[in-house]
């Protein structure tokens, strides 16, 4: 049975820091958030011991840093949790610092271990489970950030993301992993490995995103 979060909490994190989501690239919005959550909690389910509060606030505000920087948002995202007076009506020093590492070693692109339980379940509810949401995130995330890109060069920039992340030297890892997690990893690895196939997948997500042209190939 799901521990229940204080739900002062709750009411704190959901007033105080959705509504910036709200104005977040669809990769990281409310949503993704939400989602985020929801695996956090999944994953927290299974270990004893743990501090629910903490994985819940960890998983909220692990990406709250992209009002700073898009780039080192898993940094500026520690500092918000750092420096937020309202945190600590619910969380003491120690408890804070928690967070704060967790949501700072929660960017697979630093290729490093999380320092603690915390930041390892956060890490890992961060990746969808999902092959057609994960290369959809992907996705808009390159239409929201590099909007001048043909569709050809779109779909190199998923490519490249792909292989830094899942390719035979990919930064992701899943630190606790369940079956599901591993199955997706494996799919993963393959589309990376596999150009024509990615692209093959990738022909109803850009129509889906409303880039209807067929997809064109990638020039190796």
């Amino acid at each position: 049975m799901r521990k229940e979060i204080n739900s002062e909490l709750v009411a704190y994190i959901e007033t105080e820091f959705f509504p910036i989501y709200e104005t977040f690239d669809k990769g990281h919005d409310l949503k993704h958030i939400k989602e985020v959550i929801d695996r956090a909690l999944k994953i927290a389910d299974s270990i004893d011991g743990l501090d629910i509060d903490i994985v819940y606030a960890a998983a909220s505000l692990h990406d709250i840093g992209i009002q700073q920087q898009r780039k080192n948002h898993a940094f500026y995202s520690g500092l918000i949790v750092q420096n937020n007076e309202g945190l600590r009506n619910f969380f003491d020093r120690d408890e804070i610092r928690i967070i704060k590492e967790a949501v700072e070693d929660h960017s697979t692109s630093l290729g490093r271990e999380p320092r603690s339980i915390y930041g390892k379940i956060v890490c890992d509810a961060d990746k969808d489970n999902d092959l057609e949401t994960s290369l959809t995130r992907a996705y808009e995330f390159t239409l929201a950030y590099f909007p001048d890109f043909n569709q050809e060069e779109c779909l190199e920039n998923v490519f490249e993301q792909l292989n830094f992340k899942f390719g035979n030297e990919g930064k992701v890892h899943f630190w606790i992993g369940t079956e599901e997690q591993q199955e997706f990893l494996n799919q993963m690895r393959s589309l990376a490995n596999d150009k024509e196939a990615f692209l093959t997948t990738m022909e109803p997500i850009v129509e889906k995103c409303g880039k209807a042209e067929k997809v064109k190939c990638i020039n190796s």
